[in-house]
């Protein structure tokens, strides 16, 4: 990932040093056992970006990425995106016992706590994927996202479990794939 992205809109740059790869350990149990599981944790430019919106000049296009059906997302700079994404390696760090929601694909959701109490679905979600890089024998975690939101992602599969039960399952899913 880059050091640093720039508002096209404004020429103001701004850093991407807090989205820098890590390891995190987190402590689960495997079939009644405990297991520490590290996870090679790195971030999506979807962190600071959102998509165009009407009115957005042609110049704030950050880049283009093709969807799953075809169609074309032009990706531009979001700073309350950005301002949230330096919270996001803490998020993860203290992850283990928040309650998420499970996602298809390995996905999961989780609500950032800083969310009003008028409406519980309102605030920061942050979108991960766990997986496996072959290449290097490990587990990983991708945060794909961490955007604002009135209402629950789409793709949610059921109420919420604690994240280590959510990486216990996935853990065990993939140590019976290897066996």
């Amino acid at each position: 990932m880059d050091k640093t992205v720039t508002d096209t809109a404004t020429g103001e740059s701004y850093s991407l040093e807090h989205l820098k790869p890590f390891q995190v350990t987190y402590s689960i149990k495997v079939n009644g056992e405990p297991k520490d599981v590290t996870l090679h944790v790195h971030f999506s430019k979807h962190c600071y970006t959102r998509s165009r919106k009407e009115g957005d000049p042609d110049n704030a296009v950050l880049y283009r990425e093709e969807k799953r059906r075809g169609d074309i997302d032009e990706r531009v700079f979001c700073k309350a995106r950005w301002e949230f994404s330096k919270s996001l390696p803490t998020v993860i760090r203290e992850l283990h016992s928040k309650s998420c929601y499970p996602g298809g694909s390995k996905e999961m959701f989780y609500r950032h706590e800083g969310a009003p109490m008028s409406n519980p679905h309102h605030g920061w979600y942050i979108c991960t994927r766990l997986g496996v890089n072959q290449k290097h024998k490990n587990l990983t975690m991708s945060v794909r996202s961490a955007h604002w939101r009135t209402n629950k992602p789409f793709g949610i599969r059921g109420g919420t479990k604690r994240f280590y039960a959510l990486l216990a399952q996935f853990y065990a899913s993939e140590q019976k794939k290897r066996d």
